[in-house]
């Protein structure tokens, strides 16, 4: 006997998930993806993202589904970024999925594709450059530029937060591990009195007996009301370890 359901049902908590292989998962897959393309054509129609215009008859395309991978596509400016990278960060929140792209350049620990900008271009690192880069392919250059302009380099960087692990990765003063921010943000005197203000965290100290000790190095001794400052730095420092053998992320 079939049963007709006439009205939704409550709303209920699943308490198992699916394992990988599982023959179900491609399909509830397509019913989140689904709710993606939905997101990205009524941001087109609001004018958020601008498509683009294939062949005469100007077939607008911003978005390709294949399988479990998904490509965007837009002109390129500053507008259509931002509203696609906001799409895909709510969409994360939403599902649980992770999306990838320019975001990963700075998260992703390997892969050829991040060693290879890494060694040619300095990573996402170099984007903050000041200063037109001479070198670089136009497709670099035309991400530096999108990334010095209307703030999106400043919001990439405020929105990526480093998870400490040996400290071999990250700039101790520009890069973001801290709750409170970059060092070099919070304690700007410091900064222009470190003799070091490129060093990675793993270059400022040493292992003693299974413990991190900090050793800063400085351009000279402080003055009595500067000293108040190191103390500050060295309270905030207490907040994060560094943990031995394991790569940062």
């Amino acid at each position: 006997m079939r049963r007709r359901m006439t009205r939704p049902t409550r709303e209920f908590t699943p308490r198992k998930g699916l394992r990988q292989g599982d023959p179900l998962a491609p399909f509830l897959f397509l019913l989140v993806a689904e709710g993606l393309a939905g997101v990205s054509r009524m941001a087109e129609e609001k004018n958020l993202i601008d498509s683009l215009e294939v062949g005469r008859a100007k077939v607008k395309v911003n978005m390709l589904q294949y399988a479990d991978d998904t490509l965007f596509f837009c002109e390129a400016n500053t507008k259509s970024i931002f509203n696609i990278k906001a799409i895909l960060l709510c969409f994360e929140l939403a599902s649980g999925l992770k999306e990838s792209g320019i975001w990963s350049l700075g998260t992703d620990k390997g892969g050829l594709w991040k060693e290879i900008l890494d060694s040619k271009y300095g990573g996402w690192r170099s984007l903050r450059e000041g200063g037109k880069s001479r070198r670089g392919s136009l497709w670099w250059k035309d991400l530096k530029e999108v990334w010095d302009s209307e703030g999106w380099g400043r919001s990439f960087e405020d929105g990526f937060k480093w998870k400490v692990g040996d400290g071999k990765e990250i700039s101790f003063w520009e890069d973001s591990w801290l709750s409170c921010g970059t060092l070099k943000g919070v304690f700007p005197r410091l900064f222009s009195l470190s003799s070091a203000k490129n060093a990675k965290m793993a270059e400022l100290g040493y292992w003693y007996n299974g413990e991190w000790v900090w050793n800063l190095v400085w351009r000279r001794s402080f003055f009595d009301w500067e000293k108040s400052l190191v103390e500050q730095l060295f309270q905030s420092l207490q907040e994060v370890k560094l943990v031995f053998g394991e790569a940062d992320s």
